[in-house]
């Protein structure tokens, strides 16, 4: 990864995007996006947002995406998405790369139990570093294991002004180390529209 950076060095990010659809129920996408300066995304572990441990004030990033959605039926909606991440610190020497990844799959199902309803559910690998240069006192600057998030929501509306969600967020592996607890998060939320 090699690339110049923003006007009188600043940061900078530029993307682009190309979608087809082939029908009404079908769609591609996929995504580049060159940046320079800063990769986190406040996603992912600390490492996959800072690979080279703030020892780079100049981080220079290839990112690619493909993303699908297929309607299975009228009220069913599969979607999914893999992201990969090329980052290059180049300000320091010997150029360190790091090789990044993301994916999920998300389903989503309308008209559950009552018209207007929404329940979903996604599973998903947080932003991972998988390969990485950079080293710090001689131990390798990746990912160590491997973390999964889940999330579940439904959306109930109440009314055609008021809607609750209750949802829940698990997370194995936080930080992609199984040293840590397993997080585990419920909500509640009710939204009032006028």
């Amino acid at each position: 990864v090699t690339g110049l950076a923003g006007i009188g060095e600043g940061a900078y990010g530029a993307i682009a995007q190309f979608t087809v659809e082939p029908n009404d129920n079908l769609a591609f996408g996929l995504t580049y996006i060159r940046s320079y300066n800063n990769i986190d995304t406040k996603t992912g572990s600390r490492r996959a947002n800072d690979p080279f441990d703030d020892e780079s004030n100049a981080i220079a990033a290839d990112s690619f995406g493909i993303q699908s959605t297929l309607r299975v039926q009228p009220n069913l909606t599969v979607a999914s998405w893999f992201g990969f991440t090329r980052a290059s610190a180049q300000d320091l020497a010997d150029d360190p790369k790091a090789s990044i990844v993301n994916f999920g799959l998300t389903v989503s199902l309308s008209d559950l139990i009552k018209e207007g309803s929404l329940a979903g559910f996604a599973i998903g690998l947080p932003p991972k570093v998988i390969r990485n240069d950079f080293a710090v006192d001689d131990n390798d600057y990746t990912d160590p294991d491997t973390s999964i998030q889940l999330e579940a929501f439904y959306r109930y509306p109440v009314s055609d002004n008021i809607t609750i969600t209750v949802g829940g967020l698990v997370i194995t592996n936080p930080e992609h180390n199984r040293d840590n607890d397993t997080v585990y998060v419920g909500t509640i939320r009710t939204t009032f529209s006028f």
